[in-house]
Protein backbone atom coordinates (compact mmCIF):
# COMPACT_ATOMS: atom_id res chain seq x y z
CA UNK A 1 0.00 0.00 0.00
CA UNK A 2 1.42 3.70 -0.96
CA UNK A 3 0.99 5.76 1.75
CA UNK A 4 0.22 9.62 1.52
CA UNK A 5 2.59 12.10 2.21
CA UNK A 6 0.70 13.36 5.33
CA UNK A 7 0.15 9.64 6.73
CA UNK A 8 3.89 9.41 6.30
CA UNK A 9 4.45 12.32 8.46
CA UNK A 10 2.19 11.00 11.14
CA UNK A 11 2.94 7.74 11.12
CA UNK A 12 6.65 8.60 11.93
CA UNK A 13 5.77 11.34 14.09
CA UNK A 14 3.02 8.88 15.97
CA UNK A 15 5.17 5.84 16.03
CA UNK A 16 6.03 4.58 19.56
CA UNK A 17 9.33 4.96 19.66
CA UNK A 18 9.59 1.92 22.38
CA UNK A 19 8.44 -0.52 19.18
CA UNK A 20 10.26 1.14 16.32
CA UNK A 21 13.76 -0.25 14.95
CA UNK A 22 15.08 3.34 13.97
CA UNK A 23 14.27 6.62 14.59
CA UNK A 24 16.24 10.24 13.71
CA UNK A 25 16.45 13.30 15.18
CA UNK A 26 15.65 16.07 13.12
CA UNK A 27 15.72 20.17 13.74
CA UNK A 28 15.45 23.17 11.83
CA UNK A 29 18.34 25.66 13.24
CA UNK A 30 16.84 28.82 12.11
CA UNK A 31 13.22 28.07 13.91
CA UNK A 32 15.14 26.15 16.31
CA UNK A 33 12.15 23.63 15.68
CA UNK A 34 13.02 19.90 16.23
CA UNK A 35 11.62 16.77 16.44
CA UNK A 36 12.13 12.92 16.81
CA UNK A 37 10.60 10.71 13.87
CA UNK A 38 10.36 6.80 13.89
CA UNK A 39 10.35 3.99 11.96
CA UNK A 40 9.53 0.32 11.78
CA UNK A 41 12.20 -0.42 9.70
CA UNK A 42 15.16 1.21 8.67
CA UNK A 43 14.11 1.27 4.91
CA UNK A 44 11.16 3.09 5.92
CA UNK A 45 13.42 5.53 7.77
CA UNK A 46 15.09 6.43 3.83
CA UNK A 47 12.29 6.25 2.33
CA UNK A 48 11.65 9.30 4.17
CA UNK A 49 14.19 10.85 4.20
CA UNK A 50 14.26 10.49 0.35
CA UNK A 51 10.62 11.20 -0.06
CA UNK A 52 9.44 13.10 2.51
CA UNK A 53 12.11 15.12 4.03
CA UNK A 54 12.58 16.97 0.45
CA UNK A 55 9.33 18.13 0.28
CA UNK A 56 9.71 19.44 3.67
CA UNK A 57 13.06 21.07 3.21
CA UNK A 58 12.42 22.74 -0.73
CA UNK A 59 8.81 23.75 0.88
CA UNK A 60 8.09 23.69 4.72
CA UNK A 61 4.72 24.87 3.67
CA UNK A 62 3.76 22.37 2.50
CA UNK A 63 2.37 24.37 -1.23
CA UNK A 64 2.42 21.42 -3.85
CA UNK A 65 3.56 24.24 -6.92
CA UNK A 66 7.34 23.38 -5.66
CA UNK A 67 7.83 20.47 -7.59
CA UNK A 68 10.97 21.65 -9.07
CA UNK A 69 12.50 22.45 -5.46
CA UNK A 70 11.62 19.52 -4.53
CA UNK A 71 13.05 17.18 -7.14
CA UNK A 72 16.17 18.91 -6.57
CA UNK A 73 16.39 18.44 -3.56
CA UNK A 74 15.47 14.91 -3.46
CA UNK A 75 18.14 14.39 -6.57
CA UNK A 76 20.78 16.05 -3.94
CA UNK A 77 19.27 13.65 -0.75
CA UNK A 78 18.79 10.26 -2.56
CA UNK A 79 22.92 9.43 -3.32
CA UNK A 80 23.87 10.17 0.13
CA UNK A 81 20.89 7.65 1.97
CA UNK A 82 20.15 4.96 -0.87
CA UNK A 83 23.39 3.01 -0.60
CA UNK A 84 23.29 3.05 3.65
CA UNK A 85 22.84 -0.40 5.25
CA UNK A 86 22.11 0.82 8.68
CA UNK A 87 21.69 3.38 11.17
CA UNK A 88 25.11 2.71 12.11
CA UNK A 89 26.22 4.44 8.47
CA UNK A 90 24.99 7.16 9.82
CA UNK A 91 29.06 8.86 10.84
CA UNK A 92 29.28 12.97 10.49
CA UNK A 93 30.06 13.26 7.46
CA UNK A 94 27.06 11.80 6.40
CA UNK A 95 24.78 13.76 8.24
CA UNK A 96 26.89 17.38 7.01
CA UNK A 97 26.16 15.66 3.49
CA UNK A 98 22.85 15.57 4.34
CA UNK A 99 22.35 19.09 5.87
CA UNK A 100 23.60 20.59 3.09
CA UNK A 101 21.44 18.69 0.53
CA UNK A 102 18.41 19.48 2.77
CA UNK A 103 19.66 23.04 3.20
CA UNK A 104 17.13 24.61 6.17
CA UNK A 105 17.16 20.76 7.95
CA UNK A 106 19.78 18.65 10.29
CA UNK A 107 19.31 15.31 11.20
CA UNK A 108 21.38 14.98 14.27
CA UNK A 109 21.33 11.50 14.89
CA UNK A 110 19.89 8.62 13.86
CA UNK A 111 19.85 5.29 16.12
CA UNK A 112 17.23 3.05 18.04
CA UNK A 113 15.77 3.87 21.28
CA UNK A 114 18.41 1.74 22.98
CA UNK A 115 21.38 3.63 21.21
CA UNK A 116 19.57 6.58 22.43
CA UNK A 117 19.53 5.57 25.96
CA UNK A 118 23.22 3.91 25.90
CA UNK A 119 25.24 5.27 23.20
CA UNK A 120 28.73 6.97 23.70
CA UNK A 121 27.71 9.27 21.06
CA UNK A 122 28.42 12.85 22.00
CA UNK A 123 24.84 13.76 20.69
CA UNK A 124 22.85 11.21 22.61
CA UNK A 125 25.02 12.40 25.67
CA UNK A 126 24.14 15.75 25.05
CA UNK A 127 20.47 14.83 24.87
CA UNK A 128 20.22 12.79 28.25
CA UNK A 129 22.30 15.18 29.94
CA UNK A 130 19.30 17.33 28.87
CA UNK A 131 16.98 14.61 30.28
CA UNK A 132 18.41 15.18 33.66
CA UNK A 133 18.37 18.71 33.35
CA UNK A 134 16.54 18.63 36.92
CA UNK A 135 19.22 16.98 38.57
CA UNK A 136 21.42 17.86 40.98
CA UNK A 137 24.29 17.17 38.93
CA UNK A 138 22.60 16.38 35.22
CA UNK A 139 24.74 14.14 33.41
CA UNK A 140 24.97 12.01 29.96
CA UNK A 141 24.82 8.17 31.66
CA UNK A 142 23.63 5.33 30.18
CA UNK A 143 19.77 5.64 31.15
CA UNK A 144 19.40 3.28 34.10
CA UNK A 145 16.54 0.51 33.79
CA UNK A 146 14.88 2.25 36.70
CA UNK A 147 14.58 5.49 34.55
CA UNK A 148 13.61 4.38 31.35
CA UNK A 149 9.97 4.68 31.68
CA UNK A 150 10.35 8.22 32.07
CA UNK A 151 13.04 8.64 29.98
CA UNK A 152 10.74 7.28 26.90
CA UNK A 153 7.89 10.01 28.16
CA UNK A 154 10.72 12.49 27.35
CA UNK A 155 11.45 11.39 24.03
CA UNK A 156 8.02 10.67 23.13
CA UNK A 157 6.74 14.57 24.50
CA UNK A 158 10.12 16.20 22.79
CA UNK A 159 9.75 18.60 20.48
CA UNK A 160 11.17 22.06 20.37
Amino acid sequence: MNKTFQEMIDDASKLNPAVAAVGFHLCEPESFTAVFQWFRTFEAAKRYLIDVLPVIAANPHDEPELDAEVNACRARVEPIIAPLADAAAFTPDVLDALEEALIDQRVSWVGSLDDLCTSSNPWCETFREEFRQDDDEPDGRPVAASERADFLTHVREYAH
